[in-house]
């Protein structure tokens, strides 16, 4: 096997491996969205794999050579990525963070913690 190969078979092992993390995640309830930025050139090879574990997906565009692709078992969650996608950088920042890490399936407090970390929390607590 010559490195070239070794190298796509190294891409395609790595990539079948975040996306079944991420389907059993979505499959199991623990996260309602998930995404993965990839290669264009995979891109089929994911849908693939997305399709034959029934779940639904959105491809994004990101840089030249790489996309986004968002899973979801239920269509209305892709209909609110593509929404929060058209949002980004047009509301709030605290907002569209806050509504990600709810698609990602994060608790409050995580992004409560996110949010302060990032600087992004304008109101001080009450009674201080």
């Amino acid at each position: 096997m010559n490195s070239d190969q070794a190298s796509e078979d190294y891409l395609a092992g790595d990539l079948e491996g975040k996306l079944f993390t991420y389907i059993e995640a979505i499959q199991t309830g623990t996260k309602p969205v998930a995404c993965c930025g990839i290669l264009k050139k995979q891109a089929s090879s994911a849908i693939e794999l997305i399709l034959r574990e029934n779940l639904h997906f959105l491809v994004l565009p990101w840089t030249e050579d790489r996309v986004i692709i968002y899973l979801f078992q239920d269509m209305y969650l892709g209909e609110i990525v593509l929404t929060l996608d058209a949002l980004n950088g047009v509301l709030d920042k605290q907002f569209t963070t806050w509504a990600w890490g709810k698609l990602y399936g994060y608790g409050d407090s995580d992004i409560a913690d996110y949010l302060k970390k990032m600087g992004l929390l304008t109101l001080s607590p009450l009674g201080t």
